[in-house]
């Protein structure tokens, strides 16, 4: 609980107005309701993006490396047109098969 106080402090602290200034920060903030630079021309297209079809949390740090590859080639392939979501699926779920195997 500490460590997790300790770290809302932190995001607090660097994300203030007067830290923001201070460190010149050039990215998009972590604001519900924040100006965007002109130099982003992106983050608009982005922002209408996640309002139309939502967003997802990184949660795969904790698995594997193996896994984490196969969940990034199938990602970078859905997203280039390259597989379908059900082919990323089945190609990620075939890895997590190979992986399981290699541990018996």
């Amino acid at each position: 609980m500490a460590k997790r106080d300790a770290a809302m402090k932190f995001v607090d602290f660097m994300y203030s107005p007067e830290s923001v200034d201070r460190f010149n920060l050039q990215q998009p903030l972590p604001y519900k309701v924040g100006a965007v630079s002109e130099d982003s021309v992106l983050v608009p297209h982005m922002i209408e993006a996640m309002n139309k079809y939502g967003t997802f949390s990184i949660a795969d740090q904790a698995l594997p490396q193996e896994i984490v590859a196969k969940l990034f080639e199938a990602q970078d392939n859905i997203a280039l047109g390259n597989m379908t979501p059900e082919e990323g699926a089945r190609f990620i779920q075939d890895g997590i098969t190979q992986y399981k195997d290699a541990q018996r």
